[in-house]
């Protein structure tokens, strides 16, 4: 079992750090159950303002554009992108904070940390425990892929960005995350919130419209077909191998990306 670690500097909202660290020890053996992939050492959880927020995301940022971008030969235009990044980032979410879901970091050495500013969650009315547990069900399933992939693919990288009808990793990660949640934040609810599929596209997706959503709900449809057809160990490669992310067409058709994946040939049948 994983150290679980909730942090709030503000003692208004230690009640709702003890709560949240019950319902990550009730959600961590059934989320290393379903995916079949194991948690970080310590999992990793803060309560933090606002500014909190916003400082520690555009940091985060500025750490991604550094590794991203370490021992490339960049264009003036590429070299002031990166350098505008990190404050990009935090003007983006500066005016969405209230809206956004709890924000995944991780420091140099790939360790995850869930941001959660609890004024956003009861703005958003998802502070109640059927509504949270799918919240943290879903940041359990990002920081599994953070171990998984040593942090090489998750968090996403944000420089170079990369549009987002073609960001097949970030589709992925985010089906990866909504699939799991689908399945276990149920067994975790008082039974009000059971009907699948409750969990939201992630907010970048949804801004977008009626493609993200088409596009979220294909990868959650993938990520069920591989499960079920190849099995998780299968799947869990593609973590650590940023070669087998499926591409924008094989999350469309599965069959393609189960050929491409290594000792496809002792796989099931795929119909």
């Amino acid at each position: 079992m994983p150290t679980i670690a909730v942090h709030t500097p503000n003692s208004q909202h230690k009640q709702l750090a003890q709560q949240i660290h019950e319902m990550l020890a009730a959600a961590i053996p059934l989320v290393e159950e379903a995916t079949a992939l194991p948690l970080p050492d310590t999992v990793s959880v803060e309560l933090v303002s606002r500014d909190t927020l916003l400082d520690r995301y555009s940091a985060h940022i500025r750490g991604q554009v550094a590794r991203d971008s370490a021992g490339l030969d960049l264009t003036r235009l590429q070299q002031t992108q990166a350098d505008t990044a990190p404050q990009a980032a935090r003007f983006v979410l500066q005016h969405l904070w209230l809206e956004h879901e709890p924000v995944l970091i991780a420091d140099s050495l790939g360790r995850p940390t869930t941001l959660i500013a609890p004024q956003a969650l009861k703005h958003q009315g998802t502070d109640t425990p059927d509504l949270l547990i799918e919240e943290l069900v879903y940041a359990l399933a990002q920081q599994a892929q953070v171990a998984a992939s040593g942090g090489r693919l998750v968090p996403i990288r944000f420089w170079p960005r990369t549009p987002v009808a073609k960001d097949s990793l970030a589709q992925l990660s985010d089906g990866h995350a909504t699939w799991t949640t689908d399945r276990v934040a149920p067994l975790l609810q008082s039974g009000a919130a059971d009907a699948p599929g409750r969990h939201e596209p992630a907010l970048w997706m949804r801004a977008v419209g009626f493609r993200a959503d088409r596009r979220a709900q294909r990868a959650t449809a993938f990520v069920g077909k591989a499960m079920s057809t190849i099995g998780p160990d299968a799947f869990n490669v593609l973590w650590t191998a940023p070669e087998l992310v499926p591409t924008p067409s094989e999350l469309r058709r599965p069959d393609r990306w189960f050929h491409r994946i290594p000792d496809h040939t002792a796989l099931a049948p795929i119909d």
